[in-house]
C-alpha cells in the first residue's frame, strides 16, 4: 500500500514513476507476505511475480543491494543519470604478490562514478518502517 501511495504521489505531480528499487530482503518480504493475518500467502491483487520479474501495478520492482533494508526508491527513473566523476584508471603489476615467481600480471581497473537527480521532486525515498 505504501508503495502504491508513493507511485500515486509523483504521478500527482506529473511525474511518470517508471520503477521502485528495494533492497533485495524487502523484495524477498513482498513475495512472502500474507494476503491476511492467518490468510497465507499470496500476492495482493495489484502485485505480480511472473517470470522472475516483480510488478506493483505493472510498474517494475527492482533488487538493489546498495538500498539499506527497510527503505525503497520510486522515481521516474528518466531524471537520473549515471555520471562518471573520476576517469578510467588502470595499472599492471608484475610484482604483486606471487606475480613475478609465476609469471603473471595483475591488472586494476577502476573508475569512479555517481547518480545525478536532475530533479529531486520527482524522486521519493520512503522507509517501510515509518508510520
Amino acid at each position: 500500500e505504501r508503495l502504491i501511495s508513493e507511485i500515486a504521489l509523483l504521478e500527482g505531480s506529473d511525474f511518470e514513476p517508471n520503477g521502485v528499487a528495494v533492497n533485495p530482503a524487502d523484495y524477498y518480504a513482498l513475495l512472502t507476505a500474507e494476503k491476511s493475518t492467518g490468510a497465507g500467502y499470496g500476492l495482493p491483487l495489484n502485485v505480480t511475480f511472473e517470470g522472475g520479474v516483480l510488478r506493483i501495478n505493472g510498474m517494475l520492482v527492482v533488487k538493489a543491494s546498495w538500498v539499506e533494508a527497510d527503505k525503497y526508491i520510486v522515481a521516474d527513473w528518466s531524471v537520473i543519470k549515471k555520471i562518471q566523476t573520476e576517469g578510467l584508471n588502470i595499472d599492471f603489476s608484475d610484482v604483486e604478490g606471487t606475480n613475478f615467481v609465476a609469471n603473471n600480471i595483475t591488472a586494476r581497473i577502476e573508475s569512479q562514478v555517481a547518480c545525478a537527480v536532475e530533479n529531486p521532486s520527482a524522486v521519493v525515498f520512503g522507509d517501510f518502517k515509518a508510520s
